[in-house]
């Protein structure tokens, strides 16, 4: 071998080698996602540790320290990717706050501080959204304050709620605010980084933030595979008509106004199962493969959105923080392509994605269940003094807690004839999935709500729903008779559905009764056939 030839193999073999351009931003984002994961849970074990209010006061007072001592950071210091995607977040949190504002009725007078105080720091969020567009640092204000009012809402309310539908837009937020924080630093501490790193080091911490995103589609397809059962018994058994007669059940679902359409899509889905089944797990397993390729990414990001659609016309369940977000990944990529963007961004974004699968850490939504139509549901109905009829009340009626109410957490009591307390219309074992259709009367459960807590639970209801009533009575004042429509919540009521307790005037209202029905639904010509195996029913009246 001559000298050339070896020097020329030498060259080739250190094409392979990474270079510093690829390297060094993986090496930082990784240094940063650690860095967030581990604030993340510093956070929720000091929200959930000391008294709510000294909890929000002091991740809240953190927040807004870093925000300022960071605010020299701008978008004009970072790439277009990044850009875009922070200013994205920053009007996602912004309008988050305006149509779901924390307005949480306090359980107990003890926690009416707290409810104002959150309720007071929705206007300082969304200043700090605001500001977020131009200077990426304050968007750990808004996404701070949403993250930290979710923690407290069991303790404020006494109802928890689901996290799932903004906490990825919220620590999508965060983890840019932590970008531009650290990205400006290195500037600031005279590391002078070459202009390719450091534009790859901003498109890594974009990623990152999208990779929160995707995470979640990836690790809810893993966990349709590794449901119980029989090998994909989702994907080949799960009946996903039973979600569109549970949607029109609770009063959500947008088809349930239109009988005879209801009736066609409901016997497509049921008949088409496999197909619209397949197509889910597809696009969500896909998740941490579409990064490899911008074009894979748009295509991604649009089918998701059009699931999400889906699931809103056929089940009334509106994700539309997520929709958002995959709006917010189609803005941050437009006009780029694989070769501008470079191989570092996706590496973060897959090592994103695999570590939010992590419990605890990661805390990516495992969206995994069969959908049954046997099933327990809890609603409320309002009676006046005039009438004996008893009038369904929409989920939308309960305002900040409408999600809570939707998954049934005013009665999770268990009790001998009903089946076991949970989100209506799920179920987590086979078992449950092969029996759903029989109207099997419930096993007599082992493990018996108690007396004591019985009472206290009915107790907890009598006066949620009078402070509910009153605050529906004042928000009316401001805002007109159907101001508890205004909310974008995740579980939105379907208003055509509601015709009667519309005609009813909440002065006249005198009583409300919580409703928990084990039953057997099912549909037939647009409209829902129940068959009921155990009704409770518990009365408070409005003073």
């Amino acid at each position: 071998m001559t000298g050339a030839e070896a020097q020329r193999r030498s060259w080739a073999a250190l094409a392979w080698v990474p270079s510093a351009q690829t390297v060094w931003p993986v090496f930082i984002t990784v240094g940063v996602l650690a860095l967030f994961l581990v604030a993340k849970l510093a956070l929720i074990l000091l929200v959930e540790s000391i008294a709510p209010l000294q909890g929000y006061l002091i991740v809240f007072g953190v927040s807004t320290l870093a925000a300022f001592a960071g605010r020299n950071a701008h978008i004009n210091h970072s790439s277009e990717i990044f850009a875009r995607l922070s200013g994205a977040t920053a009007l996602g949190l912004a309008f988050y706050l305006l149509v779901e504002p924390t307005v949480y009725l306090a359980a107990q007078p003890d926690t009416r501080l707290v409810s104002a105080m959150l309720r007071v720091g929705d206007f300082a969020a969304f200043a700090a959204a605001v500001a977020g567009i131009r200077r990426p640092t304050f968007l750990i204000m808004p996404a701070v304050h949403v993250i930290t009012a979710r923690l407290l809402v069991d303790d404020v309310s006494g109802l928890p709620m689901g996290k799932h539908d903004i906490l990825y837009l919220a620590e999508a937020g965060i983890f840019i605010a932590l970008g531009s924080v650290v990205s400006r630093s290195l500037a600031r501490a005279r590391l002078e980084l070459e202009p390719d790193v450091h534009r790859n080091l901003t498109h890594c911490f974009a990623f990152v933030a999208i990779g929160f995103h995707l995470a979640n589609y990836f690790w809810s397809g893993i966990g349709k595979v590794i449901l119980d059962g029989r090998p994909f018994e989702w994907l080949l058994a799960n009946d996903v008509s039973n979600f569109l007669v549970v949607g029109i059940e609770k009063g959500i679902a947008p088809l349930g106004s239109v009988p005879a359409l209801a009736q066609t899509v409901h016997d497509a889905l049921s008949s088409g199962s496999l197909f619209f089944n397949g197509f889910v797990l597809t696009i969500q397993l896909l998740a941490i493969v579409s990064i490899a390729r911008l074009m894979w990414l748009r295509v991604g990001a649009i089918c998701y959105d059009l699931l999400h659609v889906g699931v809103y016309v056929f089940g009334g369940v509106l994700f539309w923080p997520w929709i958002w977000m995959n709006g917010a990944v189609l803005w941050a990529i437009r006009g780029e392509n694989d070769r501008s963007v470079g191989i570092s961004p996706k590496i973060c974004c897959a090592i994103c994605i695999l570590v939010c699968g992590l419990p605890v850490l990661g805390a990516a939504s495992w969206l995994a269940w069969y959908d049954v139509a046997d099933t327990r549901i809890s609603n409320v109905e309002a009676q006046t003094a005039t009438s004996a009829n008893w009038t369904p009340v929409p989920l939308s009626f309960f305002g900040a807690h409408s999600y809570s109410v939707s998954h049934g957490y005013l009665d999770r009591g268990h009790r001998a004839g009903h089946f076991d307390p949970s989100v209506p219309g799920l179920a987590y074992n086979s078992a449950r999935r092969r029996a759903d259709g029989s109207c099997a009367v419930p096993q007599v459960e082992d493990r018996p709500e108690s007396e004591q807590a019985q009472v206290e639970r009915l107790m907890y209801f009598d006066s949620f729903m009078r402070a509910r009533h009153q605050a529906a009575k004042q928000e009316a004042k401001w805002f007109g008779k159907y101001a508890y429509y205004l909310r974008l919540h995740h579980h939105p009521s379907n208003p055509m559905l509601y015709s009667n307790f519309h005609a009813l005037a909440l002065d006249d209202i005198v009583r409300y009764r919580l409703v928990t029905r084990s039953v057997c639904l099912a549909l037939k010509d647009g409209h829902v056939t129940r068959r009921i195996l155990k009704e409770d029913a518990h009365v408070v009246e409005i003073y």
